[in-house]
């Protein structure tokens, strides 16, 4: 056996270090975490004391892009799992005599379960893609450090 593979003399050693490593590791996370709130706070409380500040402009033409703009893909997406869960539902349904309730099932299982989920990771993948494709665009074009 090499000594890579060999199991270790030090059974308990070895797991309290890495129990300590982890919680200190969570403690670190815990720590950015919370630096992260206070700065968000920070700049909150900046915008309600100096409303101006706000880039409305900004702000409508990101909202645009990641909703508005989105809906399409997303409709398209519930469609079309919708049609894969109808297909996939009816055969079992029909060993019972329940096709009637197909469309409650497809009614009920997408638009208050999946729709939510669906939309979500469409809307991260498609908006976060589209923000990092940007900060690219302005690294290459040395508009940000």
């Amino acid at each position: 056996m090499s000594k890579q593979n060999a199991p270790s003399r030090f059974f308990l050693t070895n797991l309290l270090a890495n129990t300590g490593r982890g919680f200190f590791e969570a403690l670190e996370e815990a720590r950015d975490m919370l630096g992260f709130l206070g700065n968000v706070s920070l700049v909150f409380g900046r915008c309600l004391l100096q409303p101006r500040r706000l880039r409305f402009t900004s702000i409508v033409h990101n909202l645009e892009q990641t909703g508005v703009n989105a809906l399409p893909i997303v409709g398209l997406i519930a469609i079309l799992t919708s049609i894969v869960l109808a297909y996939q539902s009816v055969t079992q349904l029909q060993k019972f005599g329940a096709e009637i309730f197909m469309i409650d099932l497809i009614g009920i299982s997408v638009l208050r379960e999946m729709a939510v989920l669906l939309t979500a990771i469409i809307i991260a993948g498609r908006s976060g893609s589209a923000f990092a494709a940007q900060i690219g665009t302005m690294q290459v074009g040395e508009e940000i450090d």
